[in-house]
């Protein structure tokens, strides 16, 4: 058996594939088949989380909606916190470049944080709210306007991406350092590495994108909304038109990806679905609900460990569950609305609005 550590002290708990309660305590216990988890609350969070992202060397950083930063380093369970930003400012994403560099999007513009150093400085050429941070495969930085326009880091000052104008919805690079972007009421773009004219992808319905993601065999998804509901697209790699996922009709919150490129998706108010790869090579795509994780509170975030195991979290009516060889597991030490997992190694970090959690 491990332990399970939290700000209250610490019990001893038998991990399970089922949720049932096997004794009277103040904390809930459950059984596992093959593996025990010990989940751990970080201490030192107080502030309301907005973003969270893992360096190279485990450290975990946690940007709050009133401009702190929080650090975790590796193996601690005590944050400490990062100045630089300021005050009030809403830390809406955090990007990490291959030398461990942290970038963060925020309402007053963008910042960074050099490896090894404790404070953060303001990105210079940025006046505006930027509420997302990317980077590619070559270690460029992108922060994307909240008002007009996409910005990319030169020589650590941020330029205005030439000819793409107009307030983007929502921004990705794929493997190959393409960018597809979505203007409101114009749709989805796709300006290939290395040319200077974008041109529009065919076939993708709505006035309104959402949240996009690029798998493993380079394909990206987006979510769009029109006036009669909401739809999936897939854009496959090599291709410039999207083809919509069929089953698909509420807005998605969260998608994520295992080793064989099995597809989840967590959306707002119909739990998840699964899209196989054997699915997604078919003329009209279908994904399937999970209907052990169906939830009308929406699944917030989803991630997916070395092993396949497949980790969900979602509001007060779901929680935490991780789905390992089929079996459900409900982490019920994880109360409250999950909004961040991050799968790293042998740990996995869970967020909620103000506690961050370790599983292992």
């Amino acid at each position: 058996m491990k332990k399970l550590l939290g700000m209250l002290g610490t019990i001893t708990i038998l991990g399970s594939a089922m949720s049932t309660v096997i004794a009277a305590s103040p904390y809930p216990y459950f059984k596992k088949l093959n593996k025990e988890y010990t989940v751990t609350k970080i201490a030192g969070i107080e502030k309301a989380i907005s973003s969270m992202a893992i360096d190279s060397q485990n450290n975990v950083y946690y940007g709050a909606s009133n401009g702190l930063v929080y650090k975790l380093k590796n193996n601690e369970v005590i944050v400490s916190t990062i100045n630089g930003i300021e005050n009030n400012s809403r830390i809406e994403s955090i990007i990490i470049d291959t030398n461990d560099n942290v970038y963060f999007a925020t309402s007053t513009g963008g910042y960074k944080l050099n490896n090894n150093e404790t404070i953060i400085t303001k990105i210079a050429g940025i006046e505006d709210y930027v509420w997302l941070a990317l980077i590619d495969n070559s270690n460029n930085v992108y922060f994307v306007s909240n008002n007009d326009g996409i910005y990319k880091l030169i020589n650590n000052k941020a330029e205005k991406i030439p000819k793409i104008i107009g307030k983007i919805l929502t921004f990705i690079v794929d493997k190959n350092n393409n960018k597809f972007y979505w203007i409101l009421n114009k749709g989805i773009f796709l300006l290939k590495n290395g040319e200077n004219n974008s041109i529009k992808i065919c076939g993708i319905k709505g006035g309104y994108g959402f949240l996009t993601f690029v798998d493993n065999d380079n394909n990206i998804y987006i979510g769009a909304k029109k006036k009669d509901g909401y739809s999936l697209y897939v854009i496959k790699n090599n291709e410039n038109w999207g083809t919509k996922i069929k089953n698909i009709n509420t807005q998605v919150r969260s998608i994520a990806t295992d080793n064989n490129n099995n597809i989840y998706i967590g959306t707002d108010n119909k739990g998840a679905f699964s899209l196989s790869t054997i699915e997604l090579t078919k003329e009209k795509p279908r994904a399937k609900q999970i209907n052990e994780l169906k939830t009308n509170t929406g699944i917030n975030a989803i991630a997916v460990d070395s092993q396949n195991n497949v980790y969900f979290g979602g509001g007060y009516d779901f929680g935490f569950y991780i789905i390992e060889n089929n079996k459900k597991i409900k982490i019920n030490e994880i109360n409250n609305p999950v909004f961040f997992i991050i799968s790293n190694q042998n740990k996995i970090y869970v967020s909620t609005i103000y506690e961050g959690y370790i599983i292992e």
